[in-house]
Order: structure tokens, then sequence, then C-alpha cells
């Protein structure tokens, strides 16, 4: 929360007088002033003023004026802009219910602020992050069933289970059913935990056997309500049958976690950490038992076999998994709609709460929204429904490859060993032309030679004939020769600005540097764009935006023409060796993203019976070419497996 300065105590006059005067020194007998140094003294009679100071000296930082329902404030923190204070609270704080007060406070110049109530947003279920390795019981399989028999509370209740174990699991095989693992003996963690009907959480994992119809719930009752979660070979659903998930979950062991949120009445489900339900379930009945169950509750799901890695749970709150925003729904192309376009892509960041998302289609500024629905914080809280309107104004640059351009031209068609060729034409001063193996050498001969399309007809004259925005990209190398540089050169018949790259660094023709490495070392590219609704260019080298903020015209002009070379006399270009030339006249383009590398993937037989698999990224097998693919779990390069194996496909992937 935010507020301007100062607590503001006001004082009655001391007393009345018929005298005008300003007095500093010992003005009573009361004062026996000995000795005072004095830097100096300043008055204004023309208004009262308070001392344009920061808010902690306008008293602010007083616990006294920041009284909260149903905490304590034990510190409050000026931010240095002087102007925001953030308050640190000891207590529960009940979203909806309430109330931070502000009083004695004044705003920078000294204006008392009225005492302010504000209601605290409600913010949805208390749902914090905890890894279940953390929650008051924890019990790996051999927790569970010791080889013999069943441990720490845990009964075979309903039907009959027998119980195969193994180094990491146990094998769940129902032999009549309705069988299950439950803890009931009226002293385990749930039974006592649960018994004042609070929030509560959950976590098993497991593999089910990939048979027809089998199944496992988890089946959580705290003495007044229940919910059970079923696990399906190939889905994952409510009791009551809707379906959460269709993933395969036969195929490797998966984690299942469903909490109870007392506050809210609320139920959720997760499945190796993504959540299922953003907005929560209701409870699947009412019942007096306090109880928790893994197994086959019910006659309708005919149990076969399920290995059980563990189970844990926790009776003191509602946990999310301590997991990143990927795992809590974000990434779901569903869960964000944009008028007039379509959202391809989702990239989350590594501070695991920003989404950069890739949109297809045309977004205007101002008149377009983005609709945010069921997603969560990384706390598992449900956030509400979102409409964001895109902000008019900015530049509209579109990212585009130069390979993309409509012209582009490589050296010989600039060039072709002894002339000038597709409108090319030697323009200002002389310049010689070498073609060579990817690339043509441009020698000045006399100051101010450049290459310019100047014909009436090239793509450039007629493309930029309307004043609107255009991109041009050139690839060169410059000689490390004093004062050697070129410059690319955009005018739209309207304005134009001039980019100059020289051996040291690259400059507007102005004189503003834009960037100080060396141009000599190897061919570097560098890009002008002019973003014609703006009405600013951006530059780009080697990729890299130099003009984040866009820079104005550098002057207006009736020609419309481009040019690539030694436009003026400040610049005394030798020798410049030119990849290319690229510009296209529709639009302002940002350099485009490369493609990736595909990783590398290599089998080899060995004269042993093995085979080494080396590869970069990671490791995926399949049982036919066309999948379905799955990481080969602990794989690392090189990874060397028996031949006498199944036959396998395997693929690398980044």
């Amino acid at each position: 929360m935010k507020t301007h300065s100062t607590r503001r105590v006001s004082s009655p006059r001391q007393a009345g007088t018929g005298k005008n005067r300003l007095i500093v020194g010992d003005c009573c007998s009361s004062f026996p002033m000995t000795s005072v140094d004095l830097e100096y003294i300043r008055y204004d009679t023309t208004g009262a003023y308070a001392p344009a100071g920061d808010v902690v000296t306008q008293g602010a930082n007083s616990l006294a004026n920041y009284p909260i329902a149903g905490a304590t404030l034990t510190g409050p923190i000026v931010q240095e802009d002087g102007k925001t204070v953030v308050l640190t609270v000891d207590g529960k704080i009940d979203g909806g219910d309430s109330s931070l007060v502000i009083k004695g406070v004044a705003d920078l110049a000294g204006n008392s602020i009225a005492e302010t109530t504000v209601v605290i947003p409600a913010s949805g279920p208390k749902i914090t992050p905890l890894g279940s390795a953390d929650f008051e019981l924890v019990a790996a399989s051999g927790d569970i069933y010791d080889g013999e028999t069943l441990l720490n509370g845990w009964v075979n209740t309903g039907g009959v289970l027998e119980f195969e174990k193994h180094d990491e699991y146990v094998s769940l095989n129902i032999t009549a059913k309705n069988g299950w693992l439950q803890h009931d003996n009226n002293e385990s963690v749930w039974e006592t935990g649960v018994a004042d009907g609070g929030s509560w959480t959950a976590e098993v994992r497991v593999r089910l056997a990939n048979d027809e119809g089998n199944a496992i719930v988890i089946w959580g009752a705290n003495g007044a309500e229940r919910n059970i979660l079923q696990i399906n070979t190939g889905n994952t659903q409510t009791l009551s049958g809707t379906v959460l998930d269709e993933s395969d979950n036969t195929d490797a062991f998966h984690s299942f976690r469903m909490a109870y949120e007392a506050g809210s009445g609320s139920y959720y489900f997760w499945r190796d950490g993504q959540l299922l339900n953003v907005e929560g379930a209701p409870r699947q009945a009412g019942t007096g038992a306090s109880r928790f169950i893994v197994g086959d509750c019910c006659s309708n799901i005919p149990m076969s076999a399920v290995d059980l890695e563990y189970i844990r749970y926790d009776t003191t709150g509602a946990f999310a998994p301590a997991g990143d925003v990927v795992t809590q729904g974000a990434n779901s192309l569903a869960n964000y709609s944009i008028a007039g376009a379509t959202v391809t892509g989702i990239t989350v960041l590594e501070d695991g709460k920003t989404v950069v998302l890739t949109v297809d289609g045309a977004v205007d500024g101002g008149n377009s929204s983005l609709s945010i629905k069921n997603v969560a914080d990384l706390a598992g809280n449900s956030i509400a429904e979102t409409s964001v309107v895109i902000p008019a104004g900015g530049p509209k640059i579109t990212p585009l490859g130069s390979a993309d351009f409509e012209l582009a031209a490589a050296p010989a068609d600039i060039y072709d060993g002894e002339a000038l060729a597709n409108g090319w034409v030697n323009a200002g001063g002389e310049t010689n032309f070498e073609l060579n193996d990817g690339y043509v050498s441009m020698i000045s001969a006399a100051n101010n030679g450049w290459l310019q399309h100047d014909n009436d007809e090239s793509v450039w004259e007629k493309g930029v004939a309307d004043g609107g925005s255009w991109t041009a990209e050139i690839s060169v190398r410059l000689a490390a020769d004093d004062g050697n540089g070129l410059v690319i050169w955009g005018a739209n018949g309207a304005e134009r600005n001039i980019l100059q790259v020289n051996t040291g660094n690259t400059q507007t023709l102005t004189g503003t540097v834009l960037d100080e490495n060396d141009n000599t070392d190897t061919f570097h590219t560098f890009r002008l764009a002019f973003e014609a609704e703006a009405g600013l260019y951006y530059v780009w080298r080697d990729g890299k935006l130099l003009t984040p903020d866009g820079i104005a015209k550098q002057a207006g002009t009736g020609a419309n023409r481009f040019i690539v070379g030694d436009c003026c006399t400040g610049i005394p270009m030798t020798t410049v060796d030119l990849k290319y030339i690229r510009y296209d006249t529709t639009g302002a383009f940002s350099p485009g993203k490369p493609s990736p590398e595909a990783p590398t993937l290599s089998i080899v037989n060995n004269s042993d019976g093995t085979v080494t698999v080396t590869f970069e990224g990671r490791l995926q097998a399949a049982p036919t070419a066309n999948g379905p693919w799955a990481d080969v779990e602990g794989a690392t390069s090189p990874q060397i497996v028996p031949a006498n194996q199944a036959m396998q496909f395997s693929r690398a992937v980044r």
C-alpha cells in the first residue's frame, strides 16, 4: 500500500501580540543560552510550507498509524521513492473480512490526509505451497508393507488385497472386489488431525497396470464431508464422473494430490504438479467418518494391480505442490484468448512467474483485449478471470527474418564480376567492386561513393512512395583502416535516417554512439527499420536492438532512395566486404528468432553385445517410429544399453 508522508500534529497559538517580528536567540529569562553556531536563517512570507523531505521525515513510519483487524503491524519499511510504505504484519489477515486503517499521516506538502479504511481484498482459498516430503505423514512403500505384513496402522479394509514388496514400491493386487488401504485405528495422524473438520492435503504416487477398467481412488473424509479422486488407466476424474485429465497413468509413476480448503469448502486436484481444477470442486458427499483410503473403494471400479511408491498426507492445511507457474496451469493455450489473433505458444521465463505469449494475427493496440482465465498463483490460489486491454501506442514492429524480405540481394545479385546488376548503380564518388566467394568488396576510389537503387523501378522506390514503414539489413565486414566506415541510408520521400557503421563502433550520422563493438573482426549484420505510425527508427546489430526507445528522423527529404556506402565527406570509406543487402517496404520488422539446431544422436553397435547411444539434449524412446515418445529416465550421454533388449526407436530433443 502507498501513502504520502506524514503524521501532522497541529498546535494552537502561544499568545496574541501587536508586533511583527522574527527572533532567533535567547528570548526569555528561562533560557540560559550559552553558545550556538548559526549556519543560516531563511523565511518566506507567501505561505505555509512543509519541508520538501521524504515520507520518513514526515512521520508515516509510525506503527500507531496503521491498525489492522486481526493482526499486529510489526514494521513499516519506507521504499527509496520516499512515498511507498511496505507494512510487515504478524497475524492472520482474512481476505474480504479484514481492514487496514491509515490515520495521522499527511502528504509530502504537509497537507493532512483524512483517516482512511482499506478493505483487504478477498484472496480466494488459503492454499500455500508445500512439498509432500514435508507433510505430517510420509509413508514410503516399506513403511506400509514390510514384505510380510502391513505396518504403522495401515489396514486392508473392504475386499482382500495381496501385497508384493519391491525395492521402491509395493504392488497392490486385488483378489476380492472393493479392497483398499486405510488408516483406521483411531490413533492415526489422519483421524486425530481432521477431527475438527479443517483443511487437509493428501498425495500418492502410483503406476497402474494397463488392464481394462483398472483404477484406484484417493478418498479423504474429515467427519463432516468427503471427496474422492478416481485415477484410471487413461484419465483422472472425480468419482462423480468429471474428467480432469486424459493423460496415460500406466506408462510411469505419477503423483496425484488432493487438497481440501476449509475456508472456501473447495477441493483441488493436481497430477504431477499440474493443477487440474483451478476453480475448485464441491464435496462429493457428507459423511460422519474420519478416514483416509487408497485403493478400490467402490463396486464400479474393478481395480486389478497398482504399484504404489508412497502415501503422504498433512492435516494442518491445504497445500499446493511447491512447483513453478507451469505446473499451475498457466501453460495452457486454452486459458488465453486475444481479440483478432490466436495465441500459438507460451514461454515461461526463469522467474517462474512471467509468461510470454506468441501470437498469430493482428493485435491492434487500444482495440484488442487479452483474456486470462483458469490460472492460479504459485500457491495454487485461483486468479479470477481477467481481461487486459492491450494499450495503444508503441510501434507496430513484428519479427521477420531478412531472408524473407521483398528484396534479398546476394553478392552476385549486386555485382556479377564485371558490372553492377539488377538496378544497382554506383552514385556519388567512384567505387570499385571485386566479386569474391560469398561477398563483394567495395573499394573506394573517390570520396562519397555508394551503391544505390535509383532507376525509378526498384522495389524500394515504388514501395516507400507512400511514406510507409520499411526495413533494411546488410551484412558487412570493414577493413581495419583508420576512419573506415559506411552507412545505410533510407529515405521515403518525406524523411530519412542514416546509420553509420565504423570500424570500432556503430552510431547515428549525427554522432550518437549506439554500440562500441569491433566491426572488422568478422561479418556483422546491421538492420535499420522505420515505423511510420510512431515516426521512429530502430537499429539492430547482430540481432541485438540498440535503440529500444527509437530515434527520430535525421532530416526531411523529397527523395526516395536507398544507399549503402560512403555518403558523406566525413566518412573516408576505404574497403568494405558486403555479404548481402536486403530490404522490405511493407513494414517495420525486428530480426526473426533463429531456429535452434537439431540435437545430434549417434547409435553405435559394440562388439561386446551392447549399444552406445551418444546424444545432445534429452534422450527419448518409443516402441514405434510414430511414438508414443517418453524420456529415458536417468539417461546421460553416452548411454550404454544391452543389444538384446526389446527393439526401441530413439530420438534426441532439446
